[in-house]
């Protein structure tokens, strides 16, 4: 039997600080749709930032259906995945950001982590679009999970 891994705040906040990229899980009329994205999380751990143009399925989703879920993953592609791989699924509503000093609040961290994306997150057709946390629903070693409910 396999040690029951439990990660701390700290661990889960290092998990996507090192990594680029998430699945985002939208939901519209009954059908299911998944996207990469590039994200950033608050300190505190209660928000999921993310950008998208505003002509897209997955925005329009989540202008219907506020609910989504971000995929997290340390995978490397390698037979070691098997044991090593830690996957967090962060569950939540998501908010369009609007008031231009929350945008530019959001947009500095995200640009900090991703300055070559500075034109993408300032074009006029772009959203910043923001993920209130809920949940964090934390696997490894493929069958370990872990609950972290954010109030």
């Amino acid at each position: 039997m396999m040690e029951e891994k439990f990660l701390t705040k700290e661990e889960i906040k290092d998990l996507f600080s090192e990594q680029r990229f998430a699945i985002l899980s939208t939901c519209n009329n009954g059908a299911p749709y998944a996207n990469i994205i590039a994200f950033i999380c608050s300190d505190d751990l209660k928000e999921i930032i993310f950008v998208t143009p505003r002509l897209t399925k997955k925005f329009s989703n989540l202008v219907a259906n506020p609910q989504a879920s971000i995929l997290v993953d340390n995978r490397s592609n390698t037979d070691a995945d098997f044991y090593n791989t830690i996957a967090i699924t962060v569950l939540g509503k998501t908010d369009i950001i609007e008031k231009a000093i929350d945008k530019e609040k959001y947009s500095s961290k995200y640009i900090s982590k991703y300055p070559h994306l500075k034109n993408f997150i300032y074009a006029p057709d772009s959203a910043i679009v923001k993920l209130k946390v809920e949940r964090y629903i934390i696997v490894s070693n493929f069958q370990n999970i872990s609950v972290l409910d954010i109030e």
